[in-house]
């Protein structure tokens, strides 16, 4: 059975936002990947951010924001095997924007497991153990935090 997964909603998106920022030039973010607007890595047309990235605006950073959401949410549809409650929608979409479903996220197997089944006390260790050294402390224990916040 395919779950069925709504678009993230204003409020998660202004969870990601406050997340992730906004930058209109390009940026090396916390691993040394270059990165324009709201946490893009890839540009809609397919090309990688690279430091000779044009600048953007806020509404294509928006835009560019939209695309990889819109990725995710078919990820999600095509591989969860559980209906996600508001809140926890709004967790996976940030913490999915963050990690990426590519290749990196597949070195979490049990993270990319648990979210899949619906482990719920493993997507929460999970998220918490994916933290940058320390540098995404904070952004975890909000994700985890909206995980595990009542409806």
């Amino acid at each position: 059975m395919k779950i069925e997964i709504p678009f993230i909603t204003q409020d998660g998106f202004n969870f990601l936002c406050a997340k992730e920022g906004f930058r209109s030039a390009p940026y090396l973010d916390s691993v040394g990947v270059p990165t324009i607007g709201i946490g893009t890595t890839c540009l809609p047309n397919g090309n990688k951010v690279t430091m000779n990235t044009p600048c953007i605006t806020k509404l294509e950073a928006i835009q560019y924001a939209n695309n990889y959401l819109k990725h995710l949410q078919k990820w999600m549809q095509n591989n969860l095997k559980w209906q996600p409650n508001s809140n926890q929608l709004i967790a996976l979409y940030s913490f999915l924007y963050n990690t990426g479903v590519g290749s990196r996220f597949d070195k979490y197997v049990n993270t990319k497991k648990a979210i899949i089944s619906g482990d719920i006390s493993n997507i929460i260790i999970g998220m918490k153990s994916i933290r940058n050294k320390g540098l995404l402390d904070s952004r975890r224990k909000a994700e985890c935090e909206m995980f595990n916040k009542m409806v």
